[in-house]
């Protein structure tokens, strides 16, 4: 099976981004940041060798449970992303609540509404979906990245996301490009939709420069004025 997206962190740098794209890759998902701060040691690399072989890019936080308004201004500051670039938040500590994860990109949007949302999550989701139950905005606003090594991605946090769009089924793969273990996931769909999934979506064409005519306006003794030439007071009509 090709392997389409990986996702990549430190622990593979070097990843060679043109052999990944050459064996059929499509996409990567990259680390950028985690907690309040720090930064990949490898995102600014792996991101512009991903760019240049022509990969689709997205990229994730890795979420602590504190300071969801710090982390998200945190993430923005590192990843530098492109308009509707889809961002990720990694939810694996199980002291995470619904109500951060919720501040947490509430925060990304409001400072960038053009960018596309994703939940990471696992085991943790799951059993923290049976104590948060139902999300709606998270429903409403965020697709789901699923983490099952299994050869199915059941069960997933089915209650808030009725479908997952990405699956991670190892954290053991091999794909040309490097010489160790990767994450490697699965889209619930085709290629053509992976690529429109990942993004970025097309940025808005700016509106038109309204367009204006040169005017010529003349006044003549007080009395007569002239636009282009032509006259236009005192006007030829008799006014009764």
């Amino acid at each position: 099976m090709t392997v389409i997206c990986v996702d990549i962190s430190r622990y593979q740098a070097g990843f060679n981004m043109q052999a990944f794209k050459d064996s059929g890759g499509l996409g990567v998902i990259l680390k950028a940041s985690e907690g309040t701060s720090i930064k990949d040691s490898s995102y600014d690399a792996h991101r512009a060798n991903a760019l240049a072989a022509g990969l689709a890019v997205a990229s994730y936080h890795f979420f602590r449970p504190s300071d969801p308004e710090t982390q998200a201004d945190w993430f923005l500051e590192c990843a530098n992303v492109n308009w509707g670039e889809r961002v990720v938040c990694d939810v694996e500590d199980p002291s995470c609540e619904k109500g951060s994860v919720k501040a947490f990109f509430q925060r990304i949007i409001s400072q960038r509404p053009d960018l596309q949302l994703t939940v990471y999550t696992g085991h943790v989701g799951e059993e923290a979906e049976a104590e948060w139950g139902r999300s709606e905005w998270l429903a409403e606003n965020t697709s789901l990245w699923t983490c099952q090594y299994a050869s199915s991605p059941s069960p997933w946090a089915s209650e808030t996301w009725p479908q997952w769009s990405l699956w991670q089924y190892t954290d053991n793969g091999s794909v040309p490009g490097f010489n160790g273990p990767v994450d490697c996931n699965k889209f619930n769909g085709s290629d053509e939709n992976f690529l429109a999934w990942m993004g970025p979506v097309s940025e808005p064409a700016p509106a038109p420069t309204p367009s204006f005519s040169v005017v010529d306006m003349t006044v003549s003794d007080g009395v007569q004025v002239s636009i282009n030439g032509v006259v236009v007071w005192p006007t030829s009509t008799p006014i009764s």
